[in-house]
């Protein structure tokens, strides 16, 4: 439970702290305060005082005024005011950070009464009458005296002696709205606020205001139109001044806040954001309609979005139920948004706080406003829950901390400035609660009306503002022109308000592949023809991976699999193809096309579901043919790659169904992995075979009622991969996934092979064990109460620490069912892979072969429940390697009966180009190994004969690991031969002898190998001759 969440739980109870000092006071209801309570107030004491400490961190210094005449002296700027002032410097031009406001005025408006409350504001404020001096690099204060404050007024009504029509007005003053906004106030002159009044008839006026932001903010533009109304009231009612006195001025602000936020204040406050903060993203890569330019710009509009009153009530009642906020659950949803479009993890969004934590400067006009960065993760796919919690807790923290200058927190993160950009943060956000005292009328029934101008400042390069009203809550979507075009933004406006119904919805679920769009969009979006196509479904972690692996290779064979069978009786041909329809019509992913989708708020790819009776099904009679090459018929099927291009889209399950003869008939399966896995081979075979043989039995008994034969006697299996579906989206790349995973692969390194003889070609050997060593092998696992599956897993990676010779930790790719509960005989891709960490220790001469076996059934048991690791997510994690090392374990039906026939079953798997697969087969009692690899990447070396070598060894009983014969029977001979050669003393024969000969005999064989340098016998011999004249030379001798 975080400290928030303790003190909360403390306030229900009516228990209330106070922080005095560094002194913590309890008050609590009698009765309330439990022996466990208490403990557990004092084990999160130093937490509570550090946390209330960070949030009133105020009280520590009172502000007080600093003069009593404060005219023409100079003051310190503050913080805030002095990054404005540096930016000022930095471009002269620069009109982003002016605040323009345009009031329309409709009644009879007293002109005077209207100046002389501009005058009484301004000399109330002294901020107002403020202008900034360098001294030393840095920005000073000076107010100055006004005697009177003058209103313009420009009559609109007759321009250049021509009466304008209405039109014309309203034209003309957009026209003056628009120039005000882009007056430059320059910092070392007063005022930094500029008034007029634009007259557009008798009862008909738009007051144009406009300052710069080094003197107010939002905030201060509240407090300037409640002293106007308060103002106008009085002076047109003959009133005094009816105003209270203001405490202290903005100068006292700024010199108490230099005084205050230094030392040990400081430090805590920018220790947060250090740690907050430390590794941020630099830029949330947003995708925008045009580059953004080399230097930023604030040219900006607005457009405006309605949340339905309905949805409001659900996110308010949400908020409620998880002691949070709307803010907090708005703010999610458009981080969680903005993590869509961008495609990150790592969310910052910056957000405004008033900086007014203390009574008296709630009334002041002046600068305080201050940015916070909300740093949001979205990796390990939170649930809805866990994301608001996560950001509950991040705002309470950052608001405790909000009172360090966002400059200091720059310095202090040594954060490199740019031009094109604001750093850490792009994006904002800002909440308003319902506005209770909007001032819409003064006095004399006058109307006061906000004008939204068209073009607008765009400070970031997007901000969402959220605010309560009446019908719900109202956003406006602000954007920089120059990098975002108006259909995109309503577009997101869209995709914002559907996120956050969805998160309403249901907030348990996982946010990773919540939807940003509505099926019709993303049907629009995929350009889909309906005619065709019945419904849309994600994609898997592992169907993404292999669909992005297809893209970018489309010539691979990596992901073609499939099986055939040579059948020996009069097929039905009919009969097939209506069971393989049938099966293809019960299972939605065998009419699967896989869509592209280019729009980036979307996922790469959608699984698009035909309609009812599409089949990919073609029938060949070669019967006439006078020689069929069988197998080659087979593998141009199977063996062949995929394209998702949209002009020549493969079908991605395929049927075949070809004539030899009239009673041999051959059926090929072929299809992408994406569709299915070998398990469902299985099913798809089975199923067939069975309802054929079922129908054929009716077919010929002639007794059976005609009505009986309607099919519904025949197996259809379960539909249930869509379902499949939604657990991998819930289960994907979790938290405690990621963390396992982490802590497993933290210490594994790449491994390699390097080639003697390279060969451009896919190199398949395979043998059977015989059936002694395979009963031996699976007594011996009873006995290590491991499967057989564990057994080879651990022997494989055995040999290759043999091979590549490693010298750490490293890893092989372990397919894995990938099945939960319930979905044991399902059709579809359900395969994993999953690392297995081969412990360098293990290898140790001195270690025992029974560890080999008890830490691969150790890793086994620990993995449980977190298989769902996406191969996208294990790139990150592990370093590439040149070369990978691949295992599989498989049950296969080697011989199928089919109509009283023993048809051999052929299984194709997929090809491999830069693993090396050992692959492991039971069919019936009997192991079945085979190695699969390229030989441009790698070279056997009787890899298959001396994994059966080991086998016996370790079955026989060998313990320990220097005491298997890692060399095969050939190589043994070899070495006993070479011992048994002529043998000479060194006096006879010198030692570099052997090598001379060798090196006459053979120049060009190799002869060392370092990292990617290798010398032939010649090349070494020449260099040891120069070596050894050297020597000589310099004087060595022999003796």
């Amino acid at each position: 439970m975080g400290i928030v969440d303790f003190i909360s739980r403390l306030q229900k109870l009516g228990i209330r702290l106070q922080l005095e000092g560094r002194k913590l006071k309890i008050n609590a209801p009698e009765g309330v305060l439990t022996d466990r309570l208490i403990q557990e107030l004092k084990s999160n004491k130093p937490a509570i005082v550090e946390f209330l400490g960070a949030l009133q961190p105020q009280d520590d210094l009172t502000i007080k005024p600093i003069s009593s005449d404060y005219l023409g002296k100079s003051f310190p700027s503050s913080f805030a005011q002095q990054r404005l002032w540096f930016l000022a410097q930095m471009d002269t031009e620069n009109t982003a950070y002016n605040m323009p406001a345009t009031l329309r005025l409709k009644g009879p408006l007293d002109i005077e009464v209207l100046r002389k409350s501009f005058e009484t504001i301004i000399q109330r404020h002294a901020i107002l009458r403020t202008s900034f001096i360098e001294n030393d690099g840095i920005a000073e204060q000076i107010i100055h005296q006004m005697d009177r404050w003058e209103l313009p007024i420009d009559d609109l009504t007759i321009v250049d002696g021509k009466e304008l029509t209405t039109e014309e007005k309203e034209a003309e003053a957009v026209s003056q709205a628009n120039l005000d906004r882009e007056h430059y106030f320059s910092l070392s002159e007063w005022p930094l606020i500029k008034t007029r009044l634009l007259k557009l008839g008798e009862t008909d006026h738009c007051l144009l205001v406009n300052m710069h932001h080094i003197v107010g903010d939002g905030w201060s533009i509240g407090v300037f139109m409640r002293e106007l109304s308060d103002l106008y009231q009085a002076y047109a009612e003959n009133k005094p001044n009816p105003l209270t006195p203001l405490a202290v001025q903005y100068a006292d602000y700024a010199h108490w806040q230099r005084q205050w936020l230094q030392g040990d204040v400081l430090d805590r406050q920018v220790g947060y954001w250090k740690k907050q903060l430390h590794a941020a993203p630099d830029l949330l890569h947003l995708p925008t309609d045009r580059p953004r330019p080399a230097v930023q710009t604030f040219n900006g509009l607005q457009i405006e979005h309605q949340i339905d009153a309905e949805l409001a009530a659900d996110i308010k009642a949400l908020a409620l139920r998880l002691d949070a906020s709307p803010f907090m659950i708005m703010l999610a949803g458009f981080q969680l948004m903005l993590g869509k479009y961008a495609q990150m993890h790592d969310v910052c969004v910056g957000v405004p706080v008033a900086g007014r934590a203390k009574e008296e400067l709630e009334p002041l006009i002046g600068f305080f406003v201050n940015s916070v960065v909300i740093r949001t993760h979205l990796d390990g796919n939170p649930s809805v829950l866990e994301l608001i919690e996560q950001v509950k807790q991040t705002t309470l923290a950052a608001f405790a901390h909000q009172d360090v200058p966002a400059e200091l927190i720059l310095d202090a993160l040594d954060i490199e400035r740019h031009l094109d950009h604001t750093p850490l943060a792009q994006v904002g956000f800002a909440y308003e609660h319902q506005v209770t005292d909007k001032i819409d009328e003064l006095a004399g029934g006058l109307q006061v009306d906000i004008v939204k101008t068209e073009q607008v400042t765009a400070k970031y390069d997007l901000t969402l503002y959220a605010s309560e009203t009446d019908s719900g809550y109202g956003c406006t979507l602000e954007y920089n022109t120059d990098l975002f075009n108006q259909e995109s933004i309503e577009r997101m406006l869209r995709h914002y308000h559907h996120l956050l119904a969805s998160m309403i919805s249901d907030p348990e679920q996982m946010t990773q592949h919540l939807s940003l769009t509505t099926e019709g969009e993303l049907a629009s979006l995929l350009k889909l023809d309906q005619t065709r196509y019945q419904a849309v479904l994600p994609l898997t972690a592992m169907q993404r991976d292999l669909y992005l692996s297809s893209l970018r290779n489309p010539d691979t064979l990596e992901n073609s699999l499939g099986y055939a069978v040579e059948m020996h009786h009069k097929l039905d041909v009919d009969i097939w193809r209506e069971e393989l329809l049938r099966f293809s019509d019960s299972q939605s992913i065998m009419r699967a096309d896989v869509i592209r989708c280019d729009a980036p708020y979307v996922d790469i790819a959608y699984l698009c579901i035909k309609h009812l009776g599409e089949i990919s099904l073609d029938i060949i009679d070669l019967s006439d043919c006078d020689a069929v090459d069988v197998q080659e018929q087979i593998k141009t099927r199977i063996k062949r790659p995929y394209s998702f291009d949209e002009k020549d889209r493969s079908s991605l399950a395929n049927h075949h169904i070809i004539k030899l003869a009239d009673d041999n008939w051959l059926t090929i399966f072929a299809t992408h992995h994406m569709v299915m896995d070998g398990l469902a081979y299985v099913q798809h075979l089975g199923t067939i075979v069975e309802n054929y043989e079922k129908r054929m039995a009716d077919k010929d008994s002639a007794e059976l009622d005609r009505a009986e034969l309607d099919g519904s006697d025949l197996l259809v299996k379960p539909d249930l991969f869509a379902e499949y579906i939604e657990f991998d989206q819930l289960e994907v790349d979790s938290v405690e996934t990621l963390d396992h995973w982490r802590d497993q692969l933290k210490s594994v390194e790449p491994v390699d092979y390097k080639v003697q003889k390279p060969i451009n070609e896919i190199v398949r050997k395979g043998i059977v064990l015989s059936t002694e060593h395979s009963e031996s092998l699976r007594l011996f696992c009873r006995k290590q109460k491991i499967t057989p599956a564990i057994y080879f897993k651990a022997v494989y990676g055995l040999l290759i620490n043999h091979y590549c010779r490693a010298d750490n930790d490293f890893v092989l790719s372990e397919t894995v069912a990938g099945r939960p509960k319930g979905h044991t005989q399902s059709v579809g891709c359900y395969y994993l892979l999953n690392p297995f960490v081969c412990h360098h220790t293990l290898y140790d001469e001195c270690s025992l072969v029974s560890d080999l076996f008890q830490d691969a059934r150790n890793q086994q048991k620990k993995r449980k429940g977190k298989l769902q690791f996406s191969i996208m997510q294990q790139s990150l994690l592990v370093a590439p390697g040149r070369l990978g090392f691949m295992y599989n374990f498989i049950h296969f039906m080697g011989v199928l009966n089919l109509m009283g026939v023993d048809e051999e079953v052929q299984e194709f798997v997929p090809d491999v180009e830069t693993q090396v697969q050992f692959l492991v087969k039971v069919i019936d009692a009997d192991f079945h190994i085979f190695l699969d690899y390229h030989g441009a990447h790698f070279e056997d070396n009787g890899f298959l004969e001396r994994f059966e070598s080991i086998s016996q060894q370790i079955v026989a009983g060998v313990e320990h690991i220097g005491q298997l014969a890692i060399v095969n029977p050939k190589e043994q001979a070899l070495v006993e031969q070479w011992s048994a050669g002529d043998k000479r003393t060194i006096i006879d024969r010198p030692v570099q002898r052997p090598f001379e000969e060798l090196s006459v005999a053979n120049p060009e064989l190799t002869a060392v190998i370092f990292g990617d340098t290798q010398w032939n016998y010649r090349q070494l011999n020449e260099t040891a001759n120069r070596l050894a004249n050297t020597l000589i030379e310099a004087g060595l001798r022999a003796d």
